[in-house]
């Protein structure tokens, strides 16, 4: 068990890979976004990066996804707060490092 614990420390303590392409599916569950009807660009944007993601690694590139699931990075209790944007947007910025390219995924309401 302690083997398993150190051999994942090491993991975290590694720098990620460069990879080609860095996604970062705009917003959260947190910070839904344009919405309209059942619809949330959160929700969008997370499918397209997929897509994208898979079209990319079809013609050989690497790519990272700085969110895979409908959760914030950081903790974001006030969508609307400045500080907490800027957080959340550095946060993201550093998943998705190192990448030659890094693309920012949204969709205007």
């Amino acid at each position: 068990m302690l083997a398993g614990l150190l051999a994942a420390l090491l993991l975290l303590t590694q720098p990620a890979a460069l990879v080609d392409v860095a996604l970062d599916p705009g917003h959260s569950v947190a910070d839904v976004g344009a919405a309209s009807g059942r619809l949330r660009e959160y929700v969008l944007t997370l499918d397209l990066a997929y897509r994208v993601r898979d079209k990319l690694e079809a013609e050989g590139k690497t790519a990272r996804l700085t969110r895979e699931d409908d959760q914030p990075l950081t903790v974001l209790t006030r969508p609307g707060d400045t500080g907490q944007i800027e957080l959340e947007q550095q946060a993201r910025i550093e998943k998705g490092m190192p990448a030659r390219i890094y693309v920012s995924l949204h969709f205007n309401g």
